[in-house]
């Protein structure tokens, strides 16, 4: 039988495929789907939140302590990816009662205030004393960085961002990252914050507006 060309070509037809590209899919931690939101923890060392508001709004408009929960909420709403608030935690250095015992009441009567929500831990350490008669914080960055590490071990998390400027906690960022836990930083202004470019961690910047709201549901009042 012979075969016309027009009929070997109809014989060989195939159905041709329609490629359709797919949606790019945001950046997101592995295991998440693209609609479940973000369960984010949030670290506030509040030494430096205090500190680096003065630096970037000047003395005057950065003297009072911003409210935990209200920032991290703020810090959440810069999120590009739907986000639901975990736990706030707090780290802060606490007075000897017995060398400055109003201050210690103080502090006390804050961590009391803010952790009424049951969304805020704070985690205060003992304040060393120098021989000028002023004091700083310490063991506070440690602190901060083994509640880091076991927030991204927890499984419960899946974002953390922590409001400090301290590149000693780079090793429990870094650990944080391994444990496929997204890692963000966030500061007052545009200066500020801790940022890996190797990892590509990002950075959520707050403006004067943002703080004037934190403060304005803070009740301790200028900041120590």
């Amino acid at each position: 039988m012979n075969i016309s060309p027009s009929s070997r070509h109809a014989l060989n037809t195939r159905p041709q495929l329609r490629l359709v590209p797919t949606p790019a899919l945001q950046d997101r931690p592995s295991g998440s789907a693209p609609d479940v939101p973000d369960r984010v923890d949030v670290f506030l060392d509040m030494g430096y939140v205090i500190r680096s508001a003065r630096t970037a709004f000047g003395w005057r408009v950065g003297s009072r302590t911003p409210d935990p929960l209200t920032t991290a909420r703020e810090i959440l709403a810069l999120r590009r990816r739907p986000s639901e608030l975990g736990t706030v935690h707090v780290f802060d250095g606490l007075h000897d009662p017995a060398r400055r015992p109003l201050d210690h009441h103080r502090m006390l009567t804050w961590k009391h205030q803010v952790e009424t929500s049951g969304e805020v831990t704070v985690h205060l350490r003992p304040l060393q004393y120098l021989p000028d008669g002023g004091f700083r914080q310490k063991e506070v960055d440690t602190t901060l960085a083994f509640a880091m590490d076991d927030a991204a071990r927890s499984g419960h998390a899946d974002a953390i961002v922590a409001f400090t400027g301290d590149r000693d906690l780079l090793p429990a960022v870094r650990r944080v990252i391994a444990a496929d836990v997204r890692f963000e930083s966030a500061c007052w202004g545009q200066r500020g914050g801790i940022f890996l470019p190797d990892m590509r961690t990002w950075t959520h910047r707050l403006g004067r507006a943002t703080y004037e709201r934190c403060i304005a549901t803070g009740e301790f009042g200028d900041a120590a």
